[in-house]
């Protein structure tokens, strides 16, 4: 922001998940981080308002699930393999919003299209939606996935399976 402030315009893309809208067990710390995007997004959004500094934009980027290496290289504790919870997207989706977000920057995003589906019914019933995210994750995550032992892994050193 103090570099846009300099050159008086510029777009802040952060990217949170639509996990930061929508609450998903199993994810605790993952939901709490993305909320906190979201939140900050929101935040530095509203500071630029207020100061009437319209050159400069704020944009939340909330993919869905893409079909990348994130699972088989993150930590995983629950005693099954790390699978992406469906649908998985290509990652080109999100990779394209990005692009055009330089230009055409918009607040919130949500790059893959059922995403906007679920954000929406969840304004509307949030307690199914929040129940209906539960079950898929459960499916997903624990009773179909097979069993493998916990790994360690994070941001910087990836799981020893992968």
């Amino acid at each position: 922001i103090r570099q846009f402030r300099i050159t008086k315009r510029g777009v802040l893309i952060n990217i949170a998940s639509v996990l930061g809208k929508i609450p998903t067990p199993l994810y605790a710390s993952y939901t709490a981080a993305k909320f906190g995007v979201v939140g900050l997004s929101d935040a530095i959004r509203r500071d630029l308002a207020q100061l009437h500094e319209d050159n400069i934009r704020v944009c939340t980027v909330m993919p869905m699930a893409h079909d990348t290496n994130f699972f088989e290289n993150a930590a995983n504790y629950t005693g099954h393999e790390s699978v992406a919870i469906p649908p998985a997207y290509d990652p080109s989706v999100t990779i394209k919003k990005l692009v055009d977000l330089v230009v055409h920057p918009e607040d919130e995003v949500i790059t893959g299209w059922q995403g906007t589906v679920f954000n929406t019914l969840h304004h509307l019933m949030p307690n199914a939606i929040e129940k209906m995210m539960a079950s898929t994750t459960q499916q997903a995550q624990i009773d179909n996935a097979p069993l493998r032992p916990p790994t360690k892994g994070n941001l910087f050193i990836a799981s020893e399976n992968a």
